[in-house]
């Protein structure tokens, strides 16, 4: 899982309790976890899950609260979390496939290229129809 992906994760893990939580708090924590993420790696965590409609709210400047989506309908909390792990899924297909020296690339190099690229297609087909 990348960094942003585990530190959602902790995130949403340790605010389930529905309090408010300083973003001092949250980096204070998060620090505990994995000293090494940024600043600017939490940040951006915070603003995607902001950004992500999950019941991650900014209460006011520097205040957040989540919500877990228990109170969601249960096919509404099962296409976001589908939703989810398909945009996770393709970002990680798209980092393990980066890189590629097109001047060493042989046959066989290319027919995974082409399988990953219809696997990308298929999921984003799924994650339009859900």
């Amino acid at each position: 899982m990348s960094n942003a992906g585990e530190i959602k994760k902790q995130m949403l893990s340790f605010m389930e309790d529905g309090q408010e939580w300083t973003v001092e708090q949250i980096s204070s924590r998060l620090k505990n976890i994995n000293p090494d993420w940024t600043r600017g790696m939490i940040s951006g965590s915070i603003t995607s899950l902001l950004d992500s409609n999950q019941g991650f709210t900014r209460v006011k400047y520097g205040v957040y609260k989540y919500t877990p989506s228990a109170n969601l309908p249960a096919d509404v909390v099962v296409k976001k979390k589908l939703s989810s792990i398909i945009s996770d899924t393709e970002q990680q297909i798209k980092n393990a496939v980066s890189g590629y020296n097109i001047l060493e690339v042989n046959e066989k190099t290319l027919e995974t290229i082409r399988t990953v690229n219809e696997l990308l297609e298929m999921l984003d087909n799924f994650k339009k129809k859900i």
